[in-house]
């Protein structure tokens, strides 16, 4: 946790020569601003164009006494991944529980037969609803009077015109990050060669990658070389800031080389933690969840249809044919992560016109594993349930076992 000590905060005329960041920030710099903000326009205030970066929107942030969600990034990896990556994070749930209780609703107006169009359009129905909730379940929150969620991103929530409140807002990070409740990284490739995505997670746990390197990390200063492009002014460079407050904070504890101990806890305590929390790179169970449980909410009204309209023998046939769909649709989603990791990797080797095919040829070859049986089994032995109920026990035994090694592999980490 991060120490809570007096800070005396510096003059307005003596800011530049403040020497490291404050670990307690000033009330007035605490500040947040609406998540729906953060997402209207597919990410707007994520672009780095030259005309964004001279926009200050510093007044759609407001004091407040405690921060949702501070959000780590780094600024040149695309703002369209960044918004998916928020609005899976903070919509797909919300998304996932509207959509099961439109699949319910439409399912019982089928057996009414109060439906319009039958499960067809209860099936676009469920869809259409959960893609709704995902992209603006925010914006609706603030409509329906609900409290929005609180985010800090650093565009907003920190001046970008007057330079005296800038610098005030760095000096004041680490106790801005003190009073949030947790930090979102929206992660990338680049995401520990920046000094500030470093020092900004780090902060957050304090006593929590194994090649890090603090003196070989990057920062925006010193890449322009100390001056801005745009109106020639000298910049103050941030490495030096943060390698003088972690100077601070190290060698009260007596811990030595502050520089050498940070990248230590770096490299093994906070690699154990990250670890613990991406695993083998695939999201959490309850993302999982949401995104794959949508498909089978959709074509459940089909089933709930043929039940109502066949008779019994056959309905349950379809009953069973029915958990096919989940079944598949959580192969299909490792399958798809697995290509993803397996398509980055060779990458790296081979040229994309040789990665993709492949690529695609191994996911669809996976997928008919767990789905080609079945079906086989289902044209072959139309008249008996039992050896279709067996199949589809056999690969949710599977897919169960699959769901546990990931769990334990995970924790190991």
């Amino acid at each position: 946790m991060i120490r809570s000590e007096p800070v005396i905060e510096p003059e307005p005329s003596r800011l530049t020569s403040v020497t490291s960041l404050a670990s307690v920030a000033k009330k007035d710099m605490v500040r947040a601003v609406p998540l729906d903000l953060c997402l209207q326009r597919w990410g707007i205030h994520f672009r780095t164009t030259p005309e964004d970066a001279a926009v200050d929107n510093f007044e759609l942030s407001q004091p407040c006494e405690h921060i949702d969600a501070f959000l780590s990034h780094d600024w040149k990896t695309s703002r369209v991944s960044k918004t998916i990556a928020l609005l899976l994070i903070f919509n797909s749930l919300p998304a996932s529980l509207v959509a099961l209780c439109a699949s319910l609703l439409t399912s019982g107006m089928i057996s009414m037969e109060w439906l319009p169009g039958g499960w067809m359009t209860a099936s676009a129905a469920t869809h259409a609803v959960f893609f709704f909730f995902l992209f603006f379940w925010q914006r609706l929150r603030r409509l329906l009077c609900f409290t929005p969620a609180m985010v800090f991103l650093d565009r907003l929530c920190i001046a970008q015109k007057d330079e005296h409140l800038k610098q005030e807002g760095i000096f004041n990070l680490a106790g801005i990050l003190a009073k949030s409740r947790k930090l979102v990284i929206l992660w990338s490739p680049r995401y520990f060669t920046r000094l500030w995505c470093a020092f900004e997670l780090s902060t957050f746990l304090k006593e929590q990658m194994t090649s890090f390197s603090i003196k070989a990390s990057e920062c925006t200063c010193c890449a322009l070389n100390h001056c801005n492009p745009a109106t020639g002014e000298r910049l103050l460079c941030d490495r030096e800031v943060v390698f003088r407050t972690l100077k601070r904070w190290y060698e009260e504890t007596g811990e030595g080389d502050h520089l050498d101990h940070f990248d230590s806890i770096v490299q093994k305590q906070l690699s154990s933690s990250v670890l613990q929390v991406v695993g083998s790179g695939a999201p959490s169970r309850r993302y999982v969840l949401a995104m794959v449980g949508t498909p089978s909410l959709a074509v459940w009204p089909q089933y709930v249809y043929l039940r109502h309209s066949e008779i019994t023998w056959f309905a349950t046939k379809w009953a069973i044919d029915f958990w096919k769909v989940p079944a598949v649709a959580l192969w299909t989603f490792w399958v798809l992560v697995l290509s993803w990791r397996t398509g980055a990797a060779l990458s790296r080797r081979c040229p994309m016109w040789m990665v993709v095919p492949v690529v695609d040829m191994m996911g669809c070859a996976l997928i008919g594993v767990v789905w080609a049986p079945y079906e086989i089994v289902n044209e072959r032995y139309r008249d008996t349930t039992v050896l279709t109920l067996s199949v589809l026990l056999f690969w949710s035994l599977v897919l169960a076992a699959y769901g546990l090694v990931y769990h334990q592999r995970k924790c190991r980490l």
